[in-house]
């Protein structure tokens, strides 16, 4: 099939049929949710999505540039809603109260899902890690296990009545880190499994990465204490920088492995 014409299959199977459906529901499920069963089914059902070219090379692109989309509305969603004033506002928790919720509610399902993983999943056929040990196998689906889907808790957040958002807006602060505690996770236990092999290849681009996201968290951190409302225009002006100076960290940091 075409590219182009993949690109509107795509649109089809993973836009207007999830929309469609969320209407004739009547909105009774979250949007975020209706895409990733559509998902789920073509897979379980074994349908030959992939003979037809999707998902498509163009759609693969605008959903990378989507999720880091979604990654700076997640954001603006726990900056509350910019120029007006949250009716009931829950009181804003200290940092280490945040970052002791989020390890509890990461560190339950990691050790269930790591020892599940272990004891019952990696004895099966076409289970074993190829390149690393079981333990370290394990611990790292264990810990994709635990991590909040944060795409799909920013569209159930969205889709929440006033009065529920100020716990929603909470939950997405925890959601945050538990990202970041993901991607750390994972970093970290690549180089214990690959040892100093981990840092060939080495251009001297990754250390450059990895301070401009350190950049971009301290930047927010700034602008959430100092710009409580800021206007639409600085909004919209900081999508392309944000865009811009993320896409290279990401695609950096991803080919380490």
């Amino acid at each position: 099939m075409p590219k182009i014409l993949a690109l509107f299959a795509d649109v089809i199977i993973f836009v207007l049929v999830p929309w469609g459906f969320w209407r004739l529901i009547n909105k009774t499920i979250p949007i975020a949710v209706i895409p990733i069963l559509v998902g789920i089914l073509l897979a379980v059902t074994h349908a030959p999505v992939q003979n037809l070219g999707i998902p498509s090379l163009y759609g693969t692109s605008i959903g990378w540039v989507a999720v880091l989309i979604l990654a700076f509305t997640a954001g603006l969603e726990m900056w509350q809603t910019p120029g007006k004033e949250q009716d009931d506002p829950l009181p804003t928790p200290s940092l280490g109260r945040l970052l002791g919720g989020a390890l509890v509610a990461l560190a339950g399902p990691f050790l269930i899902g790591s020892v599940l993983v272990y004891y019952f999943f990696l004895p099966l056929r076409g289970w074993t890690p190829p390149h690393t040990t079981p333990l370290i196998g394990a611990l790292s689906v264990g810990l994709c296990m635990a991590v909040s889907a944060l795409p799909v808790l920013i569209g159930v957040v969205r889709e929440l009545s006033p009065s529920h958002r100020p716990i929603g807006h909470l939950a997405l602060k925890l959601a945050v880190v538990d990202d970041a505690a993901l991607w750390i996770g994972l970093a970290a236990l690549q180089f214990v499994a690959k040892g100093s092999a981990s840092l060939k290849g080495w251009t001297g681009l990754e250390f450059v990465a990895i301070a401009l996201l350190a950049g971009l968290a301290l930047a927010g951190s700034w602008a959430t204490r100092n710009l409580k409302h800021p206007p639409l225009w600085v909004i919209w002006l900081a999508v392309p920088i944000y865009l811009a100076a993320d896409h290279g960290p990401v695609c950096s940091l991803g080919c380490m492995s």
